[in-house]
C-alpha cells in the first residue's frame, strides 16, 4: 500500500524563527480547534506580521503536477490532525491489506512525526506507532530546509518532485491542515488544496468538516486584542515612569 501523507504546515513560507518566535508555543493539539484558534488571535495581536506570511506557492504547483499524474486512482482522508492518518494505518481493518502489499508512505511535511510514542496516538508520534507496528514499512520524509531531523528513521529530501512515484500510482492520499502550526489567514488556500484533491480521487474515505477560521469576526477579534495590549503596555510604561520620577 502506497500512501501520499500531506501536512500543510510544510507550504507555510517563513522560516523556523518565525516558527519559533511568532507561532503559537505547540502544546496539545487535544485543546481542540476553538482554543487553539483562540490562541493564534493572542499571536497576531502581539505579532501582526504574521500576517504578510505566504504560502510556498511553488511547491503547491509542482504537488499539484504530482498528484495530476496520479491518475485519479487514490483514496482521499482529509482532517485537522495527522493523528488520524496513524489511526487509519493501525486499524486491525487494514492489517490483511498491508501484509499482503506492504507499506511505503511518503510524508510531506515540516515535523517528521517521530517524536517517541508515549500512552496515546498524537500528530508528532504516529509515524513512530506505524513504523513499530510495521517495521518493514518504507517511509520517505519530504521536509523543509530547516526542519528538526533529529531521530527520524527513514530516508529524506528537501525535493518536493521527490514525492512522484516512478512507477505505479498512491492507493491513499491524507491531507491534514494541522491547525496549531498553520496560521489562519492561510486557510483559504488549505481549501483550494482540499478541493484540489478531492476532486482527483476515486472516492474520499473521510473528510472531516474543517472550518475556514479567518472571517470578519475572527479579524474583529484580533484587533480589539490589538487594542486592549496596547493599552495595557501604554498603562505598564506609564506605571514604571511615574515609579522612576518618584525614585529621583
Amino acid at each position: 500500500m502506497r500512501v501520499l501523507s500531506i501536512d500543510w504546515d510544510y507550504f507555510v513560507g517563513c522560516s523556523i524563527r518565525d516558527r519559533i518566535v511568532k507561532f503559537p508555543d505547540s502544546g496539545n493539539e487535544r485543546m481542540g480547534i476553538a482554543l487553539s484558534s483562540y490562541i493564534w488571535q493572542t499571536r497576531y495581536a502581539a505579532c501582526p506580521d504574521i500576517e504578510y506570511i505566504k504560502v510556498r506557492q511553488a511547491e503547491l504547483d509542482k504537488l499539484k503536477k504530482i498528484i495530476d499524474a496520479n491518475k485519479g486512482e487514490y483514496f482521499f482522508i482529509c482532517a485537522d490532525s495527522h493523528m488520524h492518518l496513524g489511526e487509519f494505518l493501525l486499524h486491525p481493518d487494514m492489517e490483511e491489506k498491508i501484509s499482503k502489499t506492504g507499506l511505503s508512505i511518503v510524508n510531506i511535511d515540516h515535523h517528521h512525526d517521530m517524536f517517541g510514542i508515549g500512552e496515546s496516538l498524537n500528530c508528532g508520534n504516529w509515524l513512530n506507532a506505524v513504523k513499530d507496528k510495521y517495521p518493514e514499512a518504507e517511509i520517505t520524509w519530504i521536509r523543509n530546509e530547516d526542519s528538526e531531523v533529529d531521530n527520524f528513521v527513514g530516508k529524506d529530501s528537501t525535493l518536493i518532485e521527490d514525492a512522484k512515484l516512478e512507477s505505479g500510482y498512491y492507493d491513499a492520499i491524507y491531507l491534514c491542515r494541522s491547525a496549531l502550526w498553520s496560521p489562519p489567514h492561510l486557510d483559504k488556500d488549505f481549501g483550494v488544496l482540499n478541493r484540489f484533491l478531492a476532486k482527483r480521487c476515486a472516492y474520499p474515505i473521510f473528510r472531516q468538516e474543517i472550518m475556514n477560521r479567518w472571517d470578519a469576526e475572527y479579524k474583529k477579534e484580533i484587533v480589539r486584542q490589538r487594542e486592549d495590549l496596547k493599552q495595557r503596555i501604554e498603562a505598564i510604561t506609564k506605571s514604571i515612569n511615574s515609579n522612576s520620577d518618584n525614585l529621583q
